[in-house]
């Protein structure tokens, strides 16, 4: 039986409400038909995605896992464009100022988006046969993975939620590189724990 997760439900809604945003903005602001074009097609290439991964995960297993996980990235994504493109309509319709407060959130769910990806990574099943080295130290290194992203994401979300926006970038200019340098070597020394064959 298929049980489809929340976010399988959620990523055509968040398809759907970007689109209509950026019809609408479009509408407004037709001088930046490139720029809505290639919105189009981003959200064009994530429905594309979505439908072939929702068509093979009738078999389950392995392929429900890619549905799930598609779908928790357009999520993410699909929740940003809207908040975005939400913003600028609201901008542009007179009903805000222009604020930080669409970068805010667009920021602090990218930090969310971090966290929620960085607490899967030692839950996933790394199979057998592709590893190639000590099974534990496979498994630290996601656990290394995982706490990192959390970290940074949560470093993220605090920095656009209560600093300044040029310290918030900052934060976030420090944060990740250093999460993906530090992932980087801790990868390295991994590869370099296999056995010789």
């Amino acid at each position: 039986m298929d049980t489809k997760r929340i976010s399988t439900y959620i990523a055509p809604v968040l398809l759907v409400l970007s689109t209509a945003l950026t019809a609408v903005n479009w509408y407004l602001k037709p001088g930046r038909s490139v720029v809505w074009i290639g919105i189009l097609l981003f959200i064009a290439g994530m429905s594309l995605a979505f439908n072939l991964a929702s068509g093979r995960a009738n078999g389950g297993g392995a392929q429900v896992q890619v549905r799930d996980s598609i779908a928790r990235g357009i999520v993410c994504g699909g929740g940003i464009l809207a908040i975005a493109l939400a913003g600028k309509l609201a901008v542009r319709v007179g009903l805000v100022g222009q604020t930080g407060l669409t970068w805010r959130a667009i920021m602090a769910i990218l930090g969310a988006f971090l966290i929620f990806t960085g607490n899967g990574i030692p839950k996933a099943l790394t199979p057998l046969a592709a590893m190639q080295c000590d099974a534990a130290k496979v498994q630290a290194f996601q656990r290394f993975g995982g706490w990192t992203w959390v970290l940074a994401g949560f470093a993220i979300i605090f920095g656009w939620l209560v600093l300044p926006i040029p310290m918030a970038q900052v934060v976030t200019g420090l944060v990740l590189p250093t999460a993906m340098i530090l992932l980087g070597i801790q990868w390295m020394r991994l590869r370099r724990s296999r056995p010789v064959r």
